[in-house]
This record gives C-alpha cells, sequence and structure tokens, in this order.
C-alpha cells in the first residue's frame, strides 16, 4: 500500500516522504490528513479506525516550559466536546506554528473507546539566550559592539529568543562593524555553550588583525581633470591624514566609496558635457607600507592603495531644447529655471536641479501629481544631444482636513494655530514644510521631518487629507537645589515647570528658594496664544529677601562677632507682551513694577 506523509521541521517548511507500508497486525496508524502534521501512531491492534465521527475529550498542550499554557490555547479553536474536525485542527496547527514563539509544533491523536479521540499539541521552543561573551578584543569594547548591533536593529541580548537568521547577520555586523573601525582581515566564530532549562551561551571569538587605512587614491584615464580635483572631489572617502582620521574618512568601505563615486566625482564629468562618463570598479590592494622613522626602527602596518579608472567618453552639447506639457502653470515661471539652450554645454548637474526646482514649483502651486520625465536623444557622431522635457501636470489639490495623531496631552488647537497652510488652502509643499518647523519649535514636540506626514490624495473630488504624526515630551521638570554660598549661606529650593500645561501651550513656572540669608518665591505663567489670538502674554509676581552681614568682611572676624549691615526686600509683578511680525520673529513690550 503506498501512502505519502509530511512532517514538519523548524522553519515551518514540509519535506515530503514517500514509503510503502504493509498493513498488518502490528497497530492502528491514525491518519487524519496529509496536512496534521507530526502525527503519532496509536498503540493496538485491529483495523483502522475512523476520526470523523468521534468527540474531543481533551486537548493536552505538552513541551512548553516558558510560554504559558493559556497562551497556547488562545491561538487554539478546538475545544473539548467538540466533534473532530481536521481541517479546524490543521489550522490551529497552522496558528501555533506561524505564532514565532516555538520552533516546532507537533499535533498528535489518541483515540479513546469506540468514539472519543484526544488531542495532544506538543511544541518546542526556541532556545533562550542567557549571556553573550566577546573574546579577543583588543581595540574597542564589547559595549561599542551592542550598541551597534542595537542602531541596526540586531540586538543580541540576554533573555531573548535565538534566531538562528538573526544570528548570522549579527555575525556580519560584528564583521562589519570591525570594518569599520579599520579592521578589513578581522574574523569573527560563534560557539554555542548549551546551558539548562532549554538555554545557551554565545561566545563571539574575534580575531582583530592588523588595522588598515587608505594610503593612496589613484585615478586613470583621466584627461579633464587631475587626481588631486577628483580627489577633492571625493566627500566621503580619503587618504589617511590627521583630518580624515578624525572624520572617519580614511577607512574602506566597498559600498561608499562606489557611492561616493557615483554621486560625487562623475557629476563633475556631467557638468562639464561629459553625461555618458563612467568608472569602472575601483582595484583595491592590501598592502604593507612603512610607518616612517629612523632606519632599523620602522614598522610595517597594512593600507589600501585604490586605483579608480575613469571612461570620460565625449563631451556633447545641445542640438535642441523643449519643454513640453505646460498648460497651467505660467510657461514663464517654468522657463526661467532652465538655462540650457542649442549649442550650450550639456551640463547635467545644472538640468538634475533645475527639474527639482519645476517640481517644487508645481507642488508649492498644489499638483501633487506632477510628473515630470526628461527624454535625451544623443547624436554620437554629431556629439550633440536633443532634450525634451516632458510635464504632465495632474489635478490641482485643495486642502480639506488637516488631522494630528499621537497628540495625547496636547490639544488640536495648540498644534493647528501653528499652521501656516490652512484647510480649504490649495496645497501648498513650502507653507507645509514652515508649519512643520513651527511646530518643531514648541518644546513640548519632537522636531518633525517629511517623514511625519501622510498626504490622503482624492483626485475624483481634487482634494487632500493630510495626517501630522507628533511625537510628545513630557512636559514636567522638577529640580531640586541646595548648598552653601558666601553670600546667599546656607539654601534650598525647589523649581518646577510645565512646559504644556493643561494641554494648552501655556508654560508654567514655581520656584521656591529659602536659606538663611536669602529666599526667592516666583510663580509665572505664559500664554502664547492670549484668548486664542497670536497675542503673546506672560505674567510673573515674585518676592525676593536678600540679607548683608559682616562675616567674611572683617578680618579675623569670630561667628559671635557677626552683625547684620542691611536687609534688601523686594516684591512686584513683570507682564510682557509680544506679536509676530513675521514667522519666526515677534515685537513686544514689557511693563514691571518693584517695591522695596
Amino acid at each position: 500500500m503506498q501512502w505519502t506523509g509530511y512532517l514538519a521541521g523548524a522553519s515551518g517548511g514540509l519535506v515530503k516522504l514517500r514509503f510503502a507500508i504493509v498493513v498488518l497486525a502490528l497497530g492502528t496508524i491514525l491518519r487524519v490528513g496529509p496536512a496534521i502534521h507530526g502525527q503519532e501512531a496509536a498503540s493496538g491492534s485491529g483495523s483502522q479506525p475512523s476520526l470523523e465521527n468521534r468527540t474531543i475529550t481533551e486537548i493536552v498542550i505538552r513541551g512548553n516550559l516558558r510560554v504559558p499554557e493559556s497562551t497556547i490555547r488562545s491561538y487554539i479553536k478546538t475545544s473539548p466536546g467538540q466533534p473532530f474536525n481536521a481541517e479546524q485542527l490543521r489550522s490551529d496547527y497552522q496558528s501555533l506554528l506561524s505564532s514565532g514563539l516555538f520552533s516546532n509544533v507537533r499535533l498528535l491523536t489518541q483515540p479513546r473507546g469506540s468514539d472519543q479521540v484526544v488531542v495532544t499539541f506538543e511544541v518546542t521552543e526556541p532556545q533562550v539566550i542567557q549571556e553573550v561573551e566577546f573574546v579577543g578584543l583588543r581595540s574597542v569594547e564589547s559595549k561599542e559592539i551592542l550598541d551597534y548591533l542595537r542602531e541596526t536593529n540586531l540586538t543580541l541580548s540576554a533573555g531573548s529568543r535565538l534566531d538562528e537568521n538573526k544570528l548570522m547577520r549579527a555575525e556580519n555586523g560584528v564583521r562589519q562593524f570591525l570594518q569599520l573601525r579599520g579592521f578589513p582581515l578581522a574574523r569573527v566564530t560563534v560557539a554555542r555553550r548549551p546551558v539548562p532549562t532549554n538555554a545557551v551561551s554565545l561566545v563571539l571569538t574575534i580575531e582583530e588583525g592588523p588595522r588598515a587605512r587608505i594610503g593612496v587614491i589613484e585615478f586613470e584615464g583621466n584627461t579633464l581633470f587631475r587626481d588631486e580635483e577628483l580627489r577633492d572631489a571625493l566627500k566621503l572617502t580619503d587618504e589617511s591624514s590627521f583630518f580624515s582620521s578624525l572624520r572617519g574618512r580614511n577607512l574602506y568601505l566597498e559600498d561608499r566609496l562606489e557611492y561616493d563615486i557615483r554621486a560625487n566625482v562623475l557629476p563633475k564629468y556631467q557638468s562639464r558635457g561629459y553625461i555618458f562618463a563612467r568608472a569602472e570598479k575601483p582595484r583595491v590592494e592590501l598592502v604593507e607600507a612603512e610607518t616612517g622613522g629612523l632606519p632599523g626602527l620602522r614598522r610595517e602596518r597594512l593600507e589600501y592603495r585604490i586605483t579608480i579608472r575613469i571612461i570620460e567618453g565625449e563631451q556633447f552639447r545641445y542640438s535642441g531644447f523643449r519643454i513640453e506639457g505646460v498648460e497651467k502653470v505660467e510657461r514663464d515661471r517654468v522657463l526661467s529655471k532652465y538655462k540650457a539652450k542649442p549649442g550650450d554645454t550639456v551640463d547635467y548637474v545644472a538640468l538634475s536641479r533645475a527639474n527639482e526646482q519645476v517640481k517644487r514649483l508645481y507642488g508649492d502651486l498644489g499638483f501633487l501629481d506632477m510628473d515630470l520625465v526628461p527624454e535625451m536623444r544623443p547624436q554620437h557622431d554629431q556629439k550633440t544631444v536633443d532634450f525634451t522635457i516632458r510635464i504632465r501636470e495632474g489635478v490641482r489639490y485643495i486642502v480639506r482636513q488637516i488631522n494630528f495623531s499621537g497628540n495625547e496631552r496636547t490639544r488640536d488647537k495648540v498644534l493647528r494655530r501653528e499652521l501656516v497652510l490652512q484647510e480649504g488652502d490649495v496645497f501648498n509643499a513650502d507653507k507645509l514644510d514652515v508649519s512643520l518647523l513651527k511646530m518643531s519649535q514648541l518644546n513640548f514636540i519632537e522636531p518633525l521631518t517629511p517623514r511625519d506626514y501622510t498626504l490622503r490624495k482624492n483626485p475624483t473630488e481634487e482634494e487632500v487629507n493630510i495626517l501630522i504624526r507628533v511625537r510628545e515630551r513630557d512636559p514636567h521638570a522638577i529640580n531640586l537645589t541646595g548648598g552653601l554660598g558666601g553670600i546667599s549661606g546656607t539654601y534650598i529650593g525647589l523649581n518646577y515647570q510645565s512646559r504644556n500645561f493643561r494641554g494648552l501651550g501655556q508654560t508654567l513656572e514655581a520656584q521656591i528658594e529659602t536659606g538663611t540669608r536669602t529666599s526667592n518665591y516666583t510663580l509665572a505663567l505664559t500664554d502664547p496664544h492670549f484668548l486664542d489670538t497670536d497675542f503673546l502674554l506672560s505674567y510673573r509676581v515674585f518676592h525676593r529677601r536678600l540679607e548683608f552681614d559682616s562675616f567674611g568682611l572683617l578680618p579675623a572676624q569670630g561667628a559671635s562677632d557677626i552683625f547684620s549691615l542691611f536687609s534688601q526686600r523686594s516684591t512686584g509683578f513683570q507682564v510682557t507682551g509680544s506679536h509676530p511680525i513675521s514667522n519666526f520673529s515677534r515685537l513686544g513690550v514689557s511693563y514691571s513694577l518693584d517695591t522695596n
């Protein structure tokens, strides 16, 4: 009899096994279906029982050490008392396996009596990391490596589950970190030391190898620019020197060097008409170099010698330059961004910059779907190129709604009054950026970036909704001060500040300071939008006391000889008002009254 079965491994993949079984009186083989994995044979004799008409009397959980049984059962929809259902059990099995809590799951069934069955889920939990140890480090600290892994989301920490894929990426991350520190030949090996209760200690053995820096950067094939000019064009990579080492630019990183060439070296050629200039993959040699010093006392070190071959190509000029598709925007405003005309040398860098300016122009006018496609038709025999800029303007969007999320403490109106772009306005990218900048200046909101807002467009209605996500800072600050001073004497003080009082953006300050010679009591409230206007109003009331005595003024004076010179007490208030005269400047006036 031919039978097909499946086994599930740690990754959840299925390995297909085919084998022939001769049905003898050796036991009862239970088969729910090919998708019920890890099934066990029930002992006994007789013919193969059917499970379809049986009732599940018990669901057993086995093998869990750290995951609570209640958590496992929350993934299982089958319950005791229900009829046996192969499809539902298959779904329960897949839910447990895909939960990420277990490295393996087996589903076992055991008939009981003539009409009952017991279902068992046997789980295998992944090992837990008990300890991470670094061996062989000489030039870097283990904390630096762990911080780097944390920044790259490859944290290896005690108590976390062991993930083999993540461990492999972390091993490569440690190797990359050492390369960043100038150890190109560093080797990293990982050893696992089993610990009772299904845990493991990780030992990362590191061989740093020799340190290497970039010694020489040379260019080949360059006739338009000298080597020095091309080396100066590199912004991220440089030959080893005191200043380059401070900025980390004397370290060789393959991806960084290739990006540096593509982003900074080739544009020098493209701005001079060599639009097809390219660079071959750099040749990198790791060689020994002398460090200098007296003969016989020089020590060897490793350095990189990098050779970059440039294929300059030919210089091209414009044979034609056209802009098509401008209909809803003044054509002169678009043409003013471009300086190209037939006969001029092609400046691809200036052309790219002008394209970005045109996109920004359309964005400021509400054309969010605007698309700009440059078409280039080169004539290599004449060394000319015909350029056409095709613009698809799209619709002009009106701002329908501006909503905020993440402001649990701050009221919407506090954020909304910082907006330069308002609901009902034509969308303007520049005004939105200014609005984000003004909200970032609120000292109870984390700085905002373009990644903190989402545009939801409705092209049919030509409307757009804006959702701005904010992250609030803790508005409260409490400081306790105290000490001993020559003028103030012994004193103790408490300062409290709320930068977002009642969620209205107001600032409340209270200061209590008292001592043997001085005391200072201050209460202040600043409302940046008094009565919901743009007028800022600040109130401050205070009471101060300062006593001057003869201590320290007269020579050889004892404590019993101290006498009071005079005392100064003042009580008063201060009122300050200001009004904005631009987005980032204000004009104000202040009045104070002080009674001695």
